[in-house]
């Protein structure tokens, strides 16, 4: 079976990402992940449930949502990236 990596690029919005994560969570196939770049603030770090499908990067600075894809991209580890 092929590792599925979900890449979520996000900023200044916890709540509607941790309502995304829960979305993740409620997928029934079985090899994936969940990649989370965050910018600025770690906010979402806190309301993350404790998954070893999930790892969240938080990031300074003010980068594009193109290079926060990229940096997601570069860090999943799946045969298939999902956005």
């Amino acid at each position: 079976m092929l590792l599925v990596s979900c890449i979520m690029p996000t900023a200044g919005r916890p709540a509607f990402a941790a309502q995304a994560v829960q979305y993740f969570l409620a997928q029934s196939y079985p090899d994936r992940e969940l990649v989370i770049v965050e910018r600025g603030s770690s906010a979402l770090r806190e309301m993350l449930p404790c998954d070893a499908a999930i790892r969240h990067v938080s990031i300074s600075g003010s980068p594009m949502i193109g290079a926060m894809r990229n940096l997601a991209c570069q860090l999943a580890r799946g045969d298939v990236i999902a956005h």
